[in-house]
């Protein structure tokens, strides 16, 4: 200091003294609190207790228990209090479900307001309390942050309802997400507003819980993250334990179930290393069953303990294997089990071998057959697999083989001696004629033929194969021919494949252009349908135009129900669900099919039959795919019987289908039927009996059904008919068909439309003008995008959006709702498309959409999706 320093600079100097001596008195307190932390933490960690709270342990109600029986409680609790010592508030461990692998409650503020919220339930029973919603601070720790962990797969850092935070971890065994793991930390709110709020959210005591928030001791930064290290240690140390585990049982029921037996032994040596024994270590329960040998009798025992007869052959080669790890392969016979084995023997560490052990018994029967027939046949059944037939020169079968048996369905003694034309009777698939006797042509131009191409062979039954290969003469030694060979395969199986596959392609490019033309018909027909109701709406029901106008809209709704058929033959997927009328689906779809045709529909429909949330196009498909079967199936005509019924299952029934109400549907033929060993492939693809169709008829029903949690079954007799059931899930909800009610909507404020179709934005706009919004078009994503952000700035936002989910070539729907919700949270869009199979259409909420419409729509239906939106403010 200087000495001549003034009393101004001196004064100066002992301030930032004193100020230096404060904050050293600071940091010395706080070294103080943080030895108490580690010393209170050491102490909780010797005593090894876990805290449980007055309402029980919740992991007895714990149900997935894959995290708990893993671990365990004890590993659990250890790993829990390895950070949660340096904190002293709360931690949790999920399982995947929720369930609780772990609760610990340390500091007063988490135990007082968990048993607090705790006693809002209002039971005694855990697992009601769970469920109730009222448990704030398990509905918190869970909802808020273990939950949102366990679906991102990312750490999760909230704020609870109890003023703290919630750090959150995955729990991750491989490549699967398991569980979590968590803890509370941050400092109780000290501030009385906080408080309040508290004490009124747990109904808990004010004064206790500003004494608890004041009796915590604040945390440093730096042991809260150290704590979260310790907490990703032990997320880390759990989902190894558990993934361990999970490998360890996988390898016990791999090691238990696999079909060849196995056993692992250890060599026995004397002190001059000479193997002399072997030990059974394990064995597994196929070598159990192959050779009659229990595990518990023999695991431990030597094999002259179990076996005295053994040779020392065996002890010798088995040691080898053990001693220098050179493997041994051998085929084996047991005249004690009256079996063949094949055994590989390899070591899989020093001094133990391992045996494989398979059962050949079949396949050395087999091979003894195989020999057997090859011996009798001779040469002509070299090519065993194929049908060979040999004729005289006079065309007269000599030998048929056993494949040639069943294709012909003539046996060896009924053909032999009979003509070539009678046994092998083939003709043109396409012109039906007969085909030149093979036979004749061979002996004239004495070389080897093919058969002609779409060559079917109809066998003694009826039955028709396609089939291919060859004719060749035969000749004796002195080159001389003495007779024919006919060597041929069925094909037909490859035949119709590539048909089907023909046919498939032909079904998705006719597919991909009714979907296209449907889509452009729908966008016309939505100008024609909106402006026609619009104009409805418009005109007294006296006039005479409103007459005129109404026919024209039923003109239109006819051209939508083509459109619609063209869109159910295109589409498949997710089904857009509504409360439908089956009936009327029923009725409509099977007059139409029938249409023309040479069958006749009778119904049983009741007026009292439930409704059903289903995909109308996909229902009208499946029900049409049904009747197309049964009229296939009635090549001469018939009736074809419809019936509709409500249908309850109760707890135990014989359908794989849960208890509850349901719509059973019939429909019955009088045509062929279907035999019993066909009757367990007719929902298989491509899988038919008849001449005509691409097999894909019942297994699209089949899908459909299903995607719609139904079920359906058929019972059939030869020569009488066939009756299929199909059961759809009922609903509660009547069906109210609001093109024959007058719906009607008022409001106020802004709507933006965005549409590529000029005469869509028109006809919509015209509508919505008429009720009373303003509205505001768009072509395109990037431009409704632009004009709600500038709309959402200048504090005049839209109140509703209507988004065209496919633009060609533009931004659509699908890509513009992200960008809107960027700018407003909060924004109500209602997604429109002429596609109603696309995935958003059906599941429209979880991408942020508020409402869907399908295209063409009437004023009618737009208004009442505002109605559903927003406030009717007629």
């Amino acid at each position: 200091m200087q000495d001549n320093a003034s009393y101004e600079d001196l004064l100066k100097r002992i301030h930032e003294l004193e100020g230096v001596e404060k904050e050293l008195v600071q940091t010395k307190e706080e070294l103080l609190d943080l030895e108490m932390i580690f010393k209170k933490g050491l102490q909780s960690s010797e005593e090894k207790e876990r805290f449980v709270p007055n309402y029980g342990n919740l992991t007895d109600i714990n149900q997935n228990r894959l995290i708990l029986e893993s671990v365990g409680e004890i590993v659990l609790n250890n790993i829990v209090l390895d950070f949660l010592e340096l904190l002293e508030t709360s931690s949790a461990v999920y399982e995947l479900n929720g369930d609780y692998a772990i609760g610990i409650f340390s500091s007063g503020w988490c135990q007082f307001l968990d048993r607090a919220s705790r006693k809002l339930c209002d039971t005694d029973d855990n697992k009601e309390a769970l469920s109730c919603g009222k448990w704030i601070c398990h509905e918190s720790c869970w909802k808020k942050a273990s939950k949102v962990a366990i679906e991102t797969g990312a750490p999760v850092d909230v704020e609870c309802d109890g003023g703290l935070f919630l750090y959150t971890l995955p729990i991750k065994a491989g490549d699967q997400i398991i569980g979590s793991i968590n803890f509370a930390h941050g400092n109780p709110p000290t501030d009385e507003t906080t408080l309040q709020k508290i004490a009124a959210k747990y109904d808990a005591p004010i004064e206790k819980l500003r004494e608890l928030a004041n009796a915590y001791k604040p945390r440093p930064p730096f042991i809260i993250e150290l704590a979260k290290k310790r907490l990703e240690m032990g997320a880390t140390l759990i989902g190894e334990i558990v993934h361990r585990k999970k490998l360890e049982e996988d390898y016990r029921m791999l090691f238990l179930q696999m079909l060849d037996g196995f056993a692992l032994h250890e060599i026995i040596c004397n002190e001059n290393g000479i193997p002399v024994d072997y030990r059974f270590l394990r064995v597994n329960q196929t070598f159990e069953r192959m050779t009659g040998l229990k595990a518990t009798d023999i695991e431990g025992k030597t094999v002259r303990e179990v076996l005295p007869a053994t040779e020392p052959y065996w002890i010798e080669a088995y040691g080898k294997v053990a001693l220098t790890g050179e493997a041994i392969f051998f085929e084996n016979f047991s005249s004690e089990l009256n079996k063949h084995f094949e055994v590989k023997a390899y070591r899989p560490a020093p001094n133990q071998f391992a045996c494989i052990i398979m059962d050949v018994t079949e396949r050395k029967r087999t091979e003894l057959a195989l020999k057997e027939e090859k011996e009798r046949l001779m040469v002509t059944l070299q090519s065993i697999g194929d049908g060979v037939i040999t004729t005289d020169t006079a065309g007269r079968v000599v030998i048929i083989n056993k494949v040639a048996e069943k294709l012909t369905g003539w046996n060896q003694t009924d053909a032999f001696g009979k003509s070539i034309n009678v046994i092998f009777n083939i003709i043109n698939a396409g012109t039906r004629q007969k085909c030149e006797n093979p036979v004749e042509k061979v002996l004239e131009v004495k070389v080897v033929i093919g058969l002609a191409n779409d060559t079917t062979l109809v066998s003694r039954d009826g039955t028709e194969r396609m089939i291919a290969d060859s004719g060749a003469p035969i000749f004796d030694a002195n080159s001389e021919i003495i007779g024919v060979v006919l060597v041929f395969r069925d094909i037909s199986e490859k035949y119709r494949m590539e048909k089907e596959m023909q046919q498939i392609q032909k079904l998705e490019s006719i597919g991909t252009l009714a979907g296209g033309i449907a889509h452009d018909f729908n966008n016309l027909l939505g100008a024609i349908t909106g402006n026609i109701s619009y104009a409805l709406s418009r005109v007294s029901k006296n006039e005479e135009i409103y007459e005129v106008l109404s026919d024209t809209l039923g003109s239109t709704k006819q051209a939508q129900t083509l459109t619609q058929q063209l869109l159910t033959f295109s589409k498949g997927g997710t089904p857009v669900k509504k409360i439908s009328n089956i009936n009327q689906i029923i009725r409509e779809t099977a007059l139409f099919v029938a249409r023309g045709g040479n069958i006749r529909c009778e119904f049983e429909l009741p007026d009292d039959l439930w409704s059903a949330e289903v995909d109308p196009g996909q229902i009208n498909q499946a029900i049409s795919n049904l009747v197309i079967n049964a009229n296939q199936a009635m090549p001469e005509g018939g009736i074809v019987k419809l019936k509709s019924e409500n249908f309850e299952i109760a707890s135990e029934n014989l359908l794989p289908l849960p208890p509850g109400k349901y719509i059973k549907i019939s429909v019955q033929d009088h045509g062929i039927g279907i035999s019993e060993r066909h009757i367990s492939k007719i929902f298989d693809p491509y899988f038919s009996t008849k001449q005509k169709g691409s097999g894909l008829g019942l297994a699209i029903v089949y899908s459909i059904i299903k995607r719609h949690n139904g079920y359906i079954e058929v019972n059939s007799t030869v020569g009488k008919g066939s009756i299929f059931f199909v059961y759809l899930p009922a609903s509660s909800v009547v069906h109210v068909n609001i093109e024959q009610i007058e719906t009607t909507h008022n409001g106020r404020g802004k709507i933006l439309i965005m549409d590529d179709q000029e005469a869509i934005l028109k006809m919509t706009g015209r509508i919505l003008n008429g009720m009373g919004y303003e509205t505001v078009f768009a072509s395109d994503g990037s431009q409704a995008i632009e004009i709600y952000r500038k709309a959402y700035q200048s504090a005049k936002p839209f109140d509703l959006v209507i988004l065209d989910l496919t633009v060609p070539g533009a931004m659509g729907g699908a890509k513009t709702i992200p960008e809107l919700l960027k700018i407003d949270s909060n924004v109500k869009a209602v997604v429109s498309s002429g596609y109603s199979n696309d995935p958003i259409m059906a599941n429209y909420k979880d991408y942020g959409f508020s409402g869907v419409i399908s295209k063409p729509y009437t004023r009618a239906q737009l208004a009442e999706i505002l109605n559903t939106i927003l406030e009717n403010k007629s």
